[in-house]
């Protein structure tokens, strides 16, 4: 095996790493916003379970309790659709995170090929 091969093959692990390193830091900061809108959706739920038991106990009669319910309801849709929101956001941050992580490693994988090709030519 020749030296230059072995320069080669070291360039390329160096840039394989690399960019193994990019794609994970990328996909930790997805999962850990991701994870963060999870939670706030799971304590939205919870919150709002509170708020219509106490809504059954406290309430005066039935009426008020549908009514307040309504209410609930509403206000917990409304969350959730901000939640939802947030979450697309996420997304689509990271989409282009991917692919500009995608075109930038397609560039450093066809750079070192068109130079072997010419070289072989």
């Amino acid at each position: 095996m020749s030296t230059e091969t072995i320069e080669q093959w070291g360039k390329f692990s160096q840039v394989a790493l690399d960019s193994l390193k990019e794609l994970t830091a990328i996909n930790a900061k997805v999962v850990e916003r991701l994870s963060e809108q999870q939670f706030e959706l799971a304590g939205l739920a919870l919150e709002t379970g509170l708020k219509g038991a106490n809504l059954a106990v406290t309430s005066p009669g039935y009426k008020e309790y549908v009514s307040a319910q309504t209410t609930l309801a509403g206000e917990y849709g409304e969350k959730v659709l901000g939640i939802v929101r947030k979450t697309t956001g996420v997304l689509t941050e990271a989409r282009d995170q991917y692919s500009a992580w995608t075109e930038g490693r397609l560039k450093d994988i066809a750079t070192p090929i068109s130079r072997a090709a010419r070289k072989s030519a």
